[in-house]
């Protein structure tokens, strides 16, 4: 049996989690948790709680990299996506700060990378998205959560 870890949300926090994780040579078995409907957006990032011009607060070189930096992410876009979110090609700079919506974006799409990585490295992946967990119970030999979904 794999060890077994929860990571509560796939925003920011939970997704660099997930990325270290998923470096164990010791294959796991992780289980992510999402209360809303797109794992891997994150709320700060999610279209229902942004306006397209509302910026990131940090510039993309002071952005962490998941398995690619968001700059590389964004050379890679088709040009309809970057003029769906106002950006143009040859704009395209690590100090240049960018809409949440962007982020948001770029993070789900790391997101499905790491885990097609995770699956390759032999780690077992399980995404629940519409699962929220209301609570967390320790027990003597394990941890219960509590999920409820709409």
């Amino acid at each position: 049996m794999l060890p077994r870890i929860a990571i509560i949300g796939t925003g920011p926090t939970g997704l660099y989690t997930f990325k270290q994780l998923i470096g164990s040579t010791v294959p796991l078995s992780i289980t992510l948790y999402e209360a809303e409907g797109e794992p891997g957006k994150g709320t700060p990032y999610h279209p229902d709680m942004n306006d397209p011009a509302m910026l990131s607060n940090i510039p993309s070189i002071e952005l962490p990299a998941f398995t690619e930096t968001l700059v590389e992410w964004l050379r890679r876009q088709d040009e309809d996506t970057l003029m769906r979110h106002g950006i143009r090609r040859e704009a395209i700079d690590e100090r240049e700060f960018y809409p949440r919506l962007v982020l948001g974006d770029y993070m789900q799409a790391q997101f499905a990378r790491m885990q097609n990585l995770a699956g390759e490295r032999g780690h077992e992946i399980h995404v629940l998205a519409r699962h929220k967990v209301t609570d967390i119970e320790i027990q003597a030999a394990a941890v219960r959560l509590r999920v409820s979904r709409p």
